[in-house]
């Protein structure tokens, strides 16, 4: 049986202090580690992915080695690339325009003209939004 009586919460008494840096608040134990929050680390491997910060700058500021601050970039940086594949740079398609006013071709009013890396293409204006994205997706190469 546990006859030991907690006036204090446990986790109170393992953490000593607090460290401050970039903005963020980390708890420093007793024994001297400093808990990291994950999204510190994330936002510390975005800005060194963006070249605000550089590795051995993040660990000067904060008192660990670049062994560590590299460990965050192996670690969040699968994240971040797995969300460029979901998210491309590019725009799928190049540009779609509604426009009434050119009269360089026989159209009715309100017909839609969709120019997409290099194809010129009129539809008509009730034409399902649906069946211009899939034109789109097709012409400009994107899933």
């Amino acid at each position: 049986m546990n006859t030991h009586v907690h006036n204090d919460l446990s986790s109170d008494k393992k953490i000593s202090k607090v460290f401050h840096a970039y903005g963020y608040s980390i708890q420093v134990r007793k024994d001297g580690r400093r808990m990291w929050p994950a999204k510190f680390k994330r936002a510390m491997v975005y800005k060194i992915r963006s070249k605000e910060l550089s590795v051995k700058e993040l660990s000067e500021v904060c008192k660990t080695d670049q062994f560590t601050a590299k460990q965050w970039r192996r670690e969040y940086g699968k994240v971040e690339s797995l969300n460029e594949t979901i998210h491309p740079a590019e725009p799928v398609f190049a540009q779609l325009t509604l426009s009434d006013d050119d009269r360089s071709t026989q159209r009715s009013a309100g017909d839609i003209r969709v120019h997409c890396k290099g194809f010129d293409l009129t539809l008509p204006a009730n034409y399902p939004v649906e069946g211009i994205v899939q034109i789109l997706k097709t012409l400009g190469g994107g899933s």
